[in-house]
């Protein structure tokens, strides 16, 4: 059986990390943030790249 393949567009990404659109199009030019995929001038990130994301940028206090 497949599994569905939750795809975002960067709005509903920035939604989701409460960013601005612009900050994630500055990411992408700069190689940081979520990891993204590009078809033709369409850019679209998964649940998975999103939440690996997150994890990797949870912290337990400041001086990490």
């Amino acid at each position: 059986m497949r599994e569905e393949l939750a795809l975002y567009t960067p709005e509903q990404t920035g939604e989701i990390l409460k960013m601005a659109t612009q900050t994630l199009a500055k990411w992408r030019m700069t190689g940081e943030g979520p990891r993204f995929l590009k078809f033709g001038n369409r850019i679209r990130y998964t649940e998975k790249d999103l939440l690996a994301y997150i994890n990797d940028n949870t912290k337990q206090h400041t001086g990490q």
